[in-house]
């Protein structure tokens, strides 16, 4: 079970998190927001470590990705 969850949680999953980060700042730049790769880097690590830290898991990209703030 344990590796089940590394998968979900490795690294090409952290990749991704970071390249939809990525693609917000297109529509988020119009807010004044964008962030840069380092800070979406830390962003997806925080994430991780509250995830793992309140025994949590997240399936699927969770908030990420989505750019109706009403969904």
């Amino acid at each position: 079970m344990s590796s089940d969850i590394t998968l979900l949680s490795g690294a090409p999953a952290k990749r991704q998190a970071v390249v939809e980060i990525a693609r917000q700042n297109d529509f988020t730049a119009s807010y004044g927001l964008a962030l840069t790769q380092k800070e979406a880097v830390e962003l997806i690590e925080t994430r991780s470590s509250s995830l793992e830290n309140t025994g949590r898991l997240e399936f699927g990209a969770g908030a990420i990705g989505r750019t109706d703030p009403r969904v």
